[in-house]
Formats: structure tokens, sequence, C-alpha cells
């Protein structure tokens, strides 16, 4: 099988701190190479696995995104990148390696710290007849990640939080929960029509918030909370059905 190489370039960053300048994916066989490029060196990133959905982050102090932060994989286990600025002062940037499955991963790094490796395996694949874990069921992993942003959204509503930073990070992951909910709604099943909505509904009730932080009127607030309050609605309907 031939390598599949696929080069994304990263928008330029605020140019008072340094900023990822590119990324790199290569696909074969044997896994998925993702290769990140910054302006200045980088410390070695201590990548750690969550699930649920499966997923890798780290995160890169003294650095800021570019505005590209979402670029689409769909190579080996590896679905998509994404990256948020967690913390705006001092910056920290925080990196989502968005996978289908749980799967093994190394770091290489360059000697110059410009550049490092995220190589994350292809998952084995069980021998004909032998047992393996259950079919990871998509669109429920989807709609728990979906719950546990309950709170946030209670804030929202409150007009108590979340702050700017956990707002930035709140919003691309509810932009990763919708394309994944866009893509298993394909199913036709009732659960994955209302997930989908729900997660529609959560993205724009973050957005609406974001929208009133930055111009401050009072239109964009009761917007903002009344959108909090049916992105609340929705999750309760589609958790309780």
């Amino acid at each position: 099988m031939l390598p599949i190489v696929l080069s994304i370039a990263l928008a330029g960053a605020v140019p008072s701190a340094p900023s990822l300048v590119g990324v790199s994916v290569t696909g074969s066989s044997t896994g998925v190479t993702l290769r990140f490029e910054a302006s200045a060196p980088m410390p070695a990133p201590e990548v750690r696995q969550l699930q649920q959905p499966a997923r890798l982050y780290f995160d890169l102090p003294g650095f800021v995104p570019g505005r590209t932060r979402h670029w689409p994989v769909g190579l080996g286990a590896v679905r998509q990148v994404r990256s948020a600025l967690n913390q705006p002062d001092p910056p920290l940037t925080r990196v989502v390696i968005d996978l289908d499955a749980a799967a093994s991963w190394r770091v290489e790094r360059s000697p110059s710290g410009l550049e490092f490796a995220v190589i994350v395996a292809t998952p084995a694949v069980p021998a004909a007849g032998a047992s393996g874990p259950p079919a990871v069921d998509r669109t429920r992993q989807i709609a728990e990640r979906l719950y546990s942003l309950g709170p946030a959204l209670e804030a929202m509503r409150a007009w108590n939080g979340p702050s700017d930073a956990e707002l930035t990070t709140i919003i691309a992951e509810a932009e990763a929960l919708v394309e994944g909910a866009r893509a298993a709604r394909m199913s036709g099943t009732r659960e994955a029509l209302l997930v989908s909505g729900a997660a529609d509904a959560v993205l724009a009730a973050a957005k609406a918030r974001a929208t009133a932080l930055g111009d401050g009127a009072e239109q964009s607030r009761r917007n903002a909370i009344s959108a909090a309050a049916g992105a609340l609605l929705l999750l309760d309907y589609a958790q309780r059905k």
C-alpha cells in the first residue's frame, strides 16, 4: 500500500507569541504520522489519552494556535485534529487528536525542537472468528460527551460562565461533535437524529455566548441565554428518549 500524504497549512497567529505554522499528515498501512511544526522550539509534548470518545491531547505552553483550528484527517485511526487557546495569559494551546478507536502512539521530536511527530498506530483487526470488544456505538459516545457539557450550558443560562478560555475549548469540542453527529445521523435511527439536533443546539448556544461577550449588547446576552436554555431542553429530551 502506497503511503498517503496530506499537507495542511496553518494560518498565521498573533505575532507576539510563537505559534504552530504547519502540520503534515502521512498515512500508511501501519499507522498515521502527524507532524507538527512551530515558529519557535516547542517542548516535548506529554500526550495523554481519553475515552468516550477516544482521543489524544497535549498542551503547548507559551504557544497560540493559528487561525485554522480544525483539520480533517480520516486516515487510519485518526479522524481529525483540532486546537484551541486553552489559556490566554500566559498562552497555552491545547491540541486534540480525535480517534475512531483507542490506539497506541509514540512521539518523535526533531533535534531543533521546531517540530515533532505523533505516530498513531493502526489498531489491530481481530482474526476471523476471534472474539473482541463490542463494536463502538458512535452515537452513544457523542451523546455522552454532549451530556457532559450540561453544566457549562447551565452556566451560560445563568450568565455566570464559562470563561473565555473555557468557551473556546467548548466551541472546538462542539464543532467536532456536530460533525460526528451528522455522520452518525446517516444511520437514520431516532437516537442519532435527536443527538445531532442536540449537538447543533449546543454549538449554537456556545457561539451565541461568544458573540454576546464580544459585542456586549443586551439583546445578544438575551439571545445567548435563550439559546442555552433551548440546548438544555434538547439535551434533556434526547437523554430521556
